[in-house]
């Protein structure tokens, strides 16, 4: 981020009412057996190590520690990048000791307790403002590899979308190739800080489309024209600083459909992320919520699949999703508002049916509201002679006046 900065089994009935009572338990404990939807990405831009010696990172352990299905990233920054080759790497004159096995040993200690670090490398010169070579930013790469052992990723900062170039989609798609190919990382995130051209998605992993000391509205987290909405939240990220007060829980959970990451923090500029955040534990509690996922896909009437019928997702009128079918969507345990193409073509929507087991809804509306379960839904088409879908067009439209409460 900126700162320039199961197997499963057949069981007696018995058995599986034990389970059930069980699982019911669990969750009412707050822990369950798969990964929340949505996880933490923190910006980690400070020491891992005290003058005096003492684990400042250690909030982090701690926290990965009681929320171990939350997923939680950090994204590691010694030197506005990885610092010098092996074996210096990282050197600060004014500090004693060995800095670099200082963060050798902090991506360690968290690498060890689950959370996933990411090294930082800026795509920008800080000191012409001009984006850095290719060689440039792979050599950087090729220090994060070489210095630290545990890094499972890079994060690319300062991305630049805009005005759009062929060269820069191109930039970027080698780098992300670059990282996972010749460099063996699994992630490689970017960090634009804004919505971007939509010919962009997917050039990384997953991209920061808001950074700012406010917090974001649906209408950011939608995207331009509802671009967001056209793909799935794992390729979107939000961080938000100058957050005395963190937003509620219920706030953070409807957040969290958009993005499959978030953070915030109580510090701010001129550098937000040299801080742990006070409440980190309690914005990671509020996103310790079961993983929800729906394969929704769309048949014709002898049970071929049919390509292309658009679902619309909403909870408490703010769309969420509008994609044609088939596509996975990946959740928590809310009620939703699901809506079918009337029309797609000469095929008009029949009945919607869960898991291929019964029929659900009102065989007359093609929307549907669930409180659901992973689960399979199927929109069921007939051919007719024509099919007029005027009026359900006009449900293909976003609310961009729905705004959340933003704090209790």
């Amino acid at each position: 981020m900126s700162h320039k900065i199961t197997t499963k089994q057949n069981l007696r009935a018995y058995v599986g009412i034990f389970i059930m009572i069980l699982l019911v338990f669990s969750l009412s404990n707050g822990a369950f057996a798969v990964s929340s939807s949505t996880g933490i990405i923190e910006p980690l831009y400070s020491d891992p190590f005290l003058a005096d010696g003492s684990f400042y990172w250690k909030p982090l352990v701690d926290t990965k520690t009681q929320y171990p299905n939350v997923p939680f990233f950090a994204v590691v920054n010694p030197d506005d990048g990885p610092g010098s080759t092996p074996p210096t790497c990282s050197y600060d004159p004014n500090r004693l000791g060995n800095r670099t096995l200082d963060y050798q040993n902090g991506i360690d200690n968290l690498t060890n307790t689950g959370v996933i670090v990411l090294g930082y490398v800026d795509t920008i010169n800080d000191t012409t403002g001009i984006q850095k070579s290719y060689s440039q930013v792979v050599h950087e790469i090729d220090t994060w590899a070489g210095c630290y052992q545990n890094v499972k990723g890079i994060l690319l900062d300062d991305m630049q979308t805009w005005p759009f170039t062929s060269g820069n989609l191109t930039y970027y798609q080698n780098l992300t190739n670059y990282i996972h190919g010749d460099k063996k990382l699994t992630y490689s995130f970017g960090n634009p800080g804004t919505t971007t051209d939509q010919r962009f998605i997917g050039t990384v992993d997953a991209m920061n489309i808001f950074e700012n000391g406010t917090l974001p509205q649906d209408a950011a987290l939608a995207g331009t024209n509802n671009l967001h909405l056209q793909y799935d939240k794992s390729n979107f990220i939000f961080v938000s600083y100058h957050q005395p007060i963190l937003p509620s829980a219920a706030w953070i959970r409807e957040a969290s459909l958009f993005v499959k990451y978030m953070f915030f923090t109580n510090y701010s500029l001129p550098n937000p992320w040299n801080g742990i955040p006070s409440y980190l534990s309690n914005e990671t509690a509020a996103l310790n919520t079961p993983s929800i996922l729906l394969a929704i896909n769309s048949v014709e009437q002898n049970g071929t699949s049919l390509f292309g019928p658009v679902i619309q997702i909403k909870h408490s009128n703010s769309l969420l999703r509008m994609a044609p079918t088939p596509f996975n969507y990946n959740t928590t345990r809310l009620t939703y508002e699901i809506t079918a193409d009337l029309c797609y073509g000469n095929w008009k929507f029949d009945y919607w049916e869960s898991n291929h087991l019964h029929k659900i809804g009102n065989r007359s509306s093609p929307t549907i509201f669930i409180l659901p379960t992973s689960q399979t839904l199927t929109a069921h088409y007939k051919y007719v002679s024509s099919c007029n879908d005027v009026l359900h067009k006009s449900l293909h439209v976003f609310n961009p006046n729905h705004h959340r409460q933003s704090k209790n």
